[in-house]
């Protein structure tokens, strides 16, 4: 189990390589994701610059050479991002719920790079714990992914008949697993703010994403490969696992962070 939930790193790497290598496939930024303006200067010397660093810095952290630098600079990618354009985007126009979903996609994706540079710090202990101020990096992804969270499971509840159809057909009790996926939501959420079953939602949460990627988002990309935003849903789930399960290694009690 532990070799397992030690997987996440990995999980969040292949996600961000994913994110460059479907830029400079498109030739574009990620539509679902980073939606800048088409009048931006530079855009395209921005695309692609972002692209390298999406690719190389992914690649950094799964070889596990240069990782805290890969991941400090993504949580700044993410976080220029998540300022602009997409939070002035969202006060623009807040009853549009795909421009919630972006911000706090970019939210998720931040708070995954910044629970990483305290993982892969060299020489981490446990028995340190909070007591560092080299922890404040994981301490803010912690909660940012938590609110994350508590987004989404209210999205989830106020788009119920759009998500219904989202579910693969052959499953049945389409609205028993609804219920259970917005509860996950706000029941992982509130365990990492009151920090109590870190370890166990965290995993359980981070498994549900895995089944998604391989039993939605999977299929989905397979009869839709040239569509660009299916290819970034699948890789968005991809990360939200592997910074679950971050978490719950993290939170497990030979690692715990508090």
């Amino acid at each position: 189990m532990k070799n397992f939930i030690q997987s996440g790193r990995y999980f969040y790497a292949i996600a961000v390589i994913g994110f460059g290598v479907i830029q400079f496939v498109t030739n574009n930024f990620l539509t679902a994701l980073l939606p800048l303006p088409a009048t931006l200067p530079g855009r395209m010397l921005l695309m692609y610059f972002t692209s390298t660093l999406f690719a190389t810095s992914g690649i950094c952290i799964f070889i596990d050479r240069a990782a805290k630098t890969a991941a400090v600079i993504l949580a700044v990618i993410f976080i220029i991002f998540l300022l602009y354009p997409n939070s002035s985007t969202l006060i623009a126009n807040l009853n549009n719920a795909p421009d919630w979903t972006v911000v706090f996609e970019n939210m998720a994706l931040c708070s995954g790079a910044l629970i990483l540079t305290s993982l892969v710090t060299p020489g981490f202990s446990a028995n340190n714990g909070w007591k560092t101020k080299t922890n404040l990096p994981f301490t803010t992804g912690k909660y940012l992914f938590a609110i994350s969270l508590v987004v989404f499971g209210i999205q989830h509840f106020m788009y119920n008949d759009f998500i219904s159809t989202l579910i693969p057909g052959w499953i049945p009790a389409h609205n028993v697993w609804l219920f259970f996926v917005k509860i996950a939501f706000i029941a992982t959420a509130i365990s990492i703010f009151i920090n109590i079953l870190v370890h166990l939602s965290t995993f359980l949460f981070g498994l549900m994403f895995l089944i998604w990627v391989l039993i939605l988002h999977g299929p989905l990309v397979a009869t839709h490969l040239h569509v660009e935003p299916q290819w970034t849903s699948f890789f968005i789930a991809v990360a939200m696992c592997g910074i679950s399960f971050m978490l719950s290694y993290a939170s497990s009690k030979k690692n715990s962070i508090k």
